[in-house]
């Protein structure tokens, strides 16, 4: 789907593009996992309508897959602004993001060159999506993507929980003792360690 930020002419034209480009991309099969305050009805209309026969649409209302097992084996994921870029950024698996008008508002990841970014057209994602199936998503755009998963997701090392109840730890302490809190220290591993001011 396309997220919360875009309006329904942007949608509209997008369910378009998508449709369409599966009709050129044959040989592939498009899953289509619908925003859930979309109307899953007007993408089987559109793709009814441009004859592609490659697709499926699941609403994420009422899907029975996590947005993560169907990343599992995608070739890419398809977007323009949806929060799931992150996701599959966080996965490895490649993003096409699509162009907004003008004036909008354009995603973090995006801005980043993390994804590989084209023109919302069907021939422009047909492309693009070929691309990937014969040879990967270009080098700069995995080094880009590398960076933005580090930024956005911090270090990726199994102790982010351990991180954040340290954090939490030294807010509550420091609102308790009224004084601002300090930063933490995080010890190598995983181990929480209380804050040295404590918790009474």
């Amino acid at each position: 789907g396309s997220g919360h930020q875009t309006g329904r002419n942007e949608q509209r034209h997008l369910v378009s593009v998508i449709a369409s480009a599966a009709a050129i991309d044959r040989g592939g099969r498009w899953l289509v996992r619908v925003h859930p305050k979309d109307n899953p009805e007007s993408y089987l209309r559109e793709i009814s309508e441009v004859g592609a026969r490659n697709v499926e649409v699941v609403s994420a209302r009422v899907a029975t897959t996590t947005l993560r097992e169907e990343l599992l084996d995608a070739l890419c994921l398809v977007t323009s602004t949806s929060a799931s870029a992150a996701d599959a950024i966080l996965m490895g698996v490649p993003v096409v993001s699509l162009s907004r008008p003008a004036g909008e508002c354009v995603p973090d990841y995006v801005t980043a060159g993390a994804t590989l970014h084209v023109e919302a057209t069907p021939e422009a994602l047909a492309r693009a999506v070929a691309k990937l199936r014969m040879v990967g998503p270009p080098a700069e755009v995995v080094e880009s993507a590398v960076g933005f998963r580090e930024r956005f997701f911090g270090v990726l090392d199994g102790c982010a929980a351990v991180r954040v109840a340290e954090e939490l730890l030294g807010l509550a302490a420091a609102t308790k003792s009224q004084s601002a809190p300090r930063p933490s220290t995080h010890s190598r591993g995983c181990g929480l360690r209380a804050p040295q001011h404590g918790i009474a």
